[in-house]
């Protein structure tokens, strides 16, 4: 497979991703045929964390970073980060491609 990297992506309106992120997970699940959810046992890192916005997708080979330092450059304020291995991995993909920790939003 040879890595491909979209640039100029164009995210939803932020009053589409508003509205989404308001309605929930389920519903919008449900909305869209029942396609795109994650596994049930991915879990919010804190109590009532919730995260709306444009996808910025990865598929990066177990072990292979270079995917995700890509996306991080190309994605744009308010984009999330989805990172789905193509097989099982074990090994800590971000690193030090990952900026530096912020406070959560209140």
């Amino acid at each position: 497979m040879k890595p491909i990297a979209y640039r100029n992506i164009l995210g939803a309106e932020a009053s589409v991703v508003d509205a989404l992120g308001h309605a929930g997970v389920a519903t919008v699940h449900e909305a869209q045929s029942r396609v795109g959810l994650m596994k049930p046992t991915l879990r919010p890192v804190w109590r009532g964390a919730t995260a709306a916005g444009s996808a910025v997708t990865v598929l990066p080979h177990p072990g292979d970073n270079w995917t995700i330092r890509v996306a991080v450059k190309q994605g744009q304020p308010g984009d999330v980060l989805v990172v789905a291995c193509v097989s099982d991995c074990t090994d800590g993909l971000f690193g030090s491609c990952w900026p530096p920790p912020s406070r959560p939003a209140a």
